[in-house]
């Protein structure tokens, strides 16, 4: 296991697979290095294959907002280039994890041969999430409502439920939460709180900015749900087509993370 040391910030991950090239991947909000564990073995034919575990940004007790991340993360990724100094530099991110690597990009204009995104989280997020049970959870907390009371409520324990189940928060790989005691309805609940936090601390206009800035088809290939369980499908493809990949790709899926439900779709290049 290595580390990353910054801020107070630790950032841990493993090197997979061996090769000149280094495959950077970046897990969503909810997620972790787990979701990897079927797509790492193919990448890991071609390249040495990274994945930092980003629940620091999530889970500890001192909160960095959107910009701090993509900061500590530039000097993440120089380390990575200076240690394995790779012939080229790959990118793979999903949902959260996409965002703060196209951000990164933005920040930095790394050299990066082959970008992927999947379901990229939009910038300013909260204005175009479209389920319902999301809405009303945030809602109480932005609201300051007592969320021991809340997630005890039929309304509060379905809503914490659902916020779980979408970005599947404490599960590992592509598996659910099956059984929600007021422990894991917790972890939950501190992660939406936390999501909340760096949403309404983030000045989301400067990355609209940013992003223009990079050269049409910076990025490879976006991946999206037909049918996204998160975000309004209109305002998700009105922030892809700002993206101006070089390709864009919708795939038929009812759910937030094609990365866990549709990985050997998306990766069948790389199966053989």
């Amino acid at each position: 296991m290595n580390v990353f040391k910054c801020d107070g910030v630790e950032i841990r991950y493993r090197v997979h697979g061996q090769g000149e090239n280094v495959f950077l991947c970046w897990h969503g909000f909810g997620g972790g290095p787990a979701d990897f564990q079927d797509v790492a073995p193919m990448l890991g034919r071609h390249a040495k294959v990274i994945i930092p575990n980003l629940k620091y940004f999530i889970g500890s007790q001192w909160p960095k907002t959107f910009s701090r991340q993509i900061e500590i993360l530039a000097l993440f990724t120089q380390q990575i280039w200076d240690v394995h100094r790779p012939k080229k530099l790959h990118m793979l991110g999903q949902s959260y994890g996409g965002t703060l690597s196209l951000a990164l990009r933005a920040f930095t204009h790394l050299n990066v041969s082959r970008h992927w995104l999947l379901n990229p989280m939009p910038f300013d997020p909260l204005a175009s999430v479209q389920n319902k049970k999301i809405q009303d959870l945030l809602f109480a907390l932005k609201a300051g409502r007592d969320m021991v009371e809340y997630m005890r409520s039929a309304e509060g324990h379905e809503n914490l439920v659902e916020a779980a189940r979408v970005f599947r928060i404490g599960a590992t790989g592509q598996h659910e939460i099956h059984h929600f005691n007021e422990r894991k309805l917790l972890l939950v609940e501190k992660a939406m709180e936390r999501f909340l936090w760096i949403e309404q601390r983030e000045n989301w206009a400067q990355w609209f900015e940013r992003l223009a800035s990079l050269t049409d088809q910076s990025i490879d290939r976006v991946y999206y749900s037909s049918h996204d369980s998160l975000f309004d499908t209109e305002n998700y493809e009105k922030f892809i087509a700002k993206i101006r990949p070089k390709d864009q790709i919708k795939i038929d899926h009812n759910g937030h993370l094609l990365l866990q439900d549709k990985w050997a779709e998306v990766f069948a290049e790389f199966a053989g």
